[in-house]
């Protein structure tokens, strides 16, 4: 998983997560908020869940969340 901000009307930014599945798995974005809900503070729950097939690296071979959210799709439209 990877967290990174997107723009909100209001706040100006809201937190948003791309997530990689195991192979076979299937889950929610509801799901996913409540599970991180009853662990993490309000404020840190991502409000933007979106599914990829997997987190792009760049040269230094670290996950790079502005990559990650132009390859994204949102779990609305990708459920595995």
């Amino acid at each position: 998983m990877v967290t990174f901000s997107v723009p909100h009307d209001k706040l100006g930014e809201d937190i948003a997560a791309a997530v990689v599945l195991n192979d076979g798995a299937a889950l929610e974005e509801k799901e996913l908020q409540s599970f991180v809900a009853e662990r993490l503070a309000d404020f840190k729950v991502p409000r933007v869940i979106l599914f990829v097939d997997e987190i792009p690296k760049g040269r230094n071979r670290q996950a790079g969340a502005n990559r990650a959210c132009g390859k994204a799709r949102p779990c609305r439209i990708m459920m595995r």
